[in-house]
Parts: C-alpha cells; sequence; structure tokens
C-alpha cells in the first residue's frame, strides 16, 4: 500500500465521531504495531497523533515505548534549520513544525500521556532529556509544553528543564506555557527569568518580542519585581510591545493590590507612543474604572498621547456613566481639550437627570 493511503486510514482512528466510531484500544495497537515499522515520516506523525488525540486510554508498554522511538527519531538534514528566514521572522511559526514534523508530533503526544498519567515519566524521562540537548528550534519549543507536564510529576526536573530550553534558544519563550513555569519559579532566580524577557524583547523577532513584554509586564506586576517596572519605565518599546504591555496591565487593573502599578504602567506607555492602545476600549473603563477613584489616571491618560479611539471611549463612557458629574468635570474638560472629536464642539454630551 501506498503510505499516503495508510496514514489516511490511520487519521481516521484519532479521535471517534458520531457516525464513525474509533476502533479500540486493542485493534488500534495492532494497526500500530503494524505500520509504525514504516519508515514514513507522515505515517509515524500520524502514529503520534492517534496517542496525542487518545491520551486518556489505556495504551500498552509497546506502544507508549514506540511513540518514544518515534520521538528520538534522527532528524533529517533539511529539518536541521534553526537559522530559516521563516524562524527569525516568526517565533510563532515554529508551532507549525511541531505540528506537522514527525519528531514534533511524538513530543506533543508525550505530553499529553504525561498530563494523563503520571507513570509514565519513567518511561519518557530519559527522552526528554535527550531531546534537550537539541538544538533545533522547534523540538525545544514542543519540550517547554512537556516541562510543563512534568512540573506536576517532578517540578525540580521540570524548571530545569525548562531554563535549559530558553537558554539554548529564547525563541521558545513563546510558548503559551511560558508564565505559567516562570511564576512558579522566579523568585528563585529572577536575574535568570528577568534578562530572558528582555533578551526575547530586545530579540527582534516581532511576534516574541510583543509576547515577552507582556510577560515581563506580568512579572513586574504579579511577582513585584523591582528591576522589571524600572525597564518597562525606561526603555523604548515598539508601538505592538508597548500595546503588548498596556494590554497585560489593563488585565491587572481590576485587583486592589496592582491597581497602582498598572495605572502607573499605563500612563508611562501613553506618554510615549503616539498609538492606539487596543486595551483601553469601552469595556476597560465600563469594567474597571471608579471616577472619583481614578480621577488623576484618567486625567493623565487624557493628557498623554494615547490616541483618538482611548479618547472617544472614555468619553462615551462619561457620557453613560450614573456617577455624580461634579466628580468627573475635571476629566470632561481634559477631553474636550485633547481629543479632536470635541475640540471644534467644547463640549462633551454627559446624561445626567
Amino acid at each position: 500500500c501506498y503510505a499516503s493511503y495508510i496514514a489516511h486510514v490511520l487519521r481516521a482512528q484519532r479521535q471517534s465521531t458520531e457516525e464513525i466510531p474509533c476502533a479500540d484500544v486493542e485493534l488500534t495497537s495492532e494497526l500500530i504495531r503494524r505500520f509504525s515499522k514504516m519508515d514514513n515520516d507522515e505515517v509515524l506523525g500520524v502514529i503520534a497523533d492517534i496517542i496525542q488525540e487518545r491520551a486518556t486510554e489505556p495504551w500498552p508498554e509497546d506502544i507508549l515505548q514506540t511513540i518514544k522511538a518515534i520521538a528520538l527519531r534522527p532528524l533529517k538534514k533539511e529539518e536541521d534549520s534553526n537559522s530559516s528566514d521563516e524562524q527569525e521572522k516568526s517565533a510563532h511559526s515554529l508551532y507549525n513544525h511541531v505540528l506537522n514534523r514527525t519528531q514534533g508530533q511524538a513530543i506533543r503526544a508525550i505530553t499529553s500521556l504525561l498530563f494523563e498519567n503520571h507513570a509514565h515519566f519513567n518511561i519518557y524521562r530519559d527522552a526528554i532529556t535527550t531531546l534537550s540537548a537539541v538544538s533545533e528550534p522547534y523540538i525545544l519549543l514542543a519540550l517547554v509544553d512537556c516541562a510543563t507536564a512534568c512540573y506536576n510529576i517532578d517540578p525540580k526536573y521540570a524548571i530545569d528543564l525548562f531554563k535549559k530550553l530558553v537558554a539554548a534558544d529564547v525563541q521558545v519563550m513563546i510558548s503559551h506555557y511560558t508564565w505559567q513555569l516562570i511564576c512558579r519559579d522566579f523568585q528563585n532566580d529572577p536575574v535568570f527569568y528577568r534578562q530572558s524577557l528582555i533578551n526575547g524583547i530586545e530579540s527582534g523577532v516581532v511576534d516574541l518580542g510583543k509576547h515577552t513584554a507582556s510577560l515581563l509586564c506580568a512579572v513586574a506586576v504579579y511577582c513585584n519585581d523591582a528591576e522589571s517596572l524600572d525597564y518597562l519605565l525606561n526603555a523604548t518599546f515598539t508601538n505592538e510591545q508597548a500595546n503588548s504591555i498596556c494590554r497585560q496591565a489593563a488585565s491587572c487593573f481590576a485587583y486592589d493590590e496592582h491597581r497602582e502599578v498598572s495605572k502607573q504602567i499605563i500612563v508611562n506607555m501613553a506618554n510615549k507612543h503616539s498609538t492606539d492602545f487596543h486595551a483601553l476600549g469601552p469595556d476597560f473603563f465600563k469594567k474597571h474604572i471608579v471616577i472619583a477613584r481614578d480621577k488623576q489616571f484618567l486625567l493623565e491618560l487624557v493628557q498623554a498621547n494615547s490616541g483618538d479611539s482611548m479618547l472617544h471611549a472614555l468619553s462615551r463612557y462619561l457620557s453613560e456613566t450614573d456617577e455624580n458629574i461634579v466628580d468627573f468635570a475635571e476629566v470632561i474638560l481634559a477631553v474636550t481639550k485633547h481629543s479632536p472629536e470635541f475640540k471644534d464642539k467644547g463640549l462633551v454630551r454627559v446624561g445626567v437627570d
């Protein structure tokens, strides 16, 4: 049979549907035993996907070992591409390889198995350690997810693995699991994590820079890290990075213990960047602002170069709020002074009884 045909048949075993149920574990295992002997990336990748999708099921020992063997297959020369233009432009593009290259698919399967059954750690620990020495970025990225699964089993091993991966290639911090690992260990090595995030911000990789800027803001706020806050207030950021920082700070605004530092970060970004901050829209003002408490913050925000859309959102909020007009008269005057929408009119329509 052609490999593509076999792969097509195997794909039907990834997930059950109401119309077409999967074969049970025993029959699927027989299919895997038969076709895993093929030296074909497409077939082996589908086998890994089957286990990843059905990680809750009780797979036999030899099938678990098969996934380990697939993960440890030697990389082909065309896959050893850690300096490709695509990766330089986008760290997130590495996920394309995690999802579509055989070793990446196998590591995803191992990760799902570890999340579901901690006993599998004894099978895969040595393979994970071996793979962490590989220089291929997409494999290192896949292992960050794996490290997160390992944290519930052996926290020290997981953190050591994560730090090794970050030190090898800062692009792995694009992982959506990065914050989970950093927040659990930041106080044990703040210098390493802070500098790694700064390296990501300054890497020149656009999506990585935005993501790590947001993470550094989270560190400054949630971990009360003064050095990270100092960097945020004094470093130079792109408009995209500033937007990510502002979005993160806005998400912290609801918490009493984090509100003041969030205000400081938001106003600082607004003063330095003439751009519309997407996080400072109608929902932000409606959900988080109490004018009597936040009047000074609003005045500083209006006076900053925070974009026309923010001023429009604020003026809309002021016109709809039930708070006493006396409490925000100064804010109204500031909006009419700085907003192009109201400069000529000299007023903001405010709903009052």
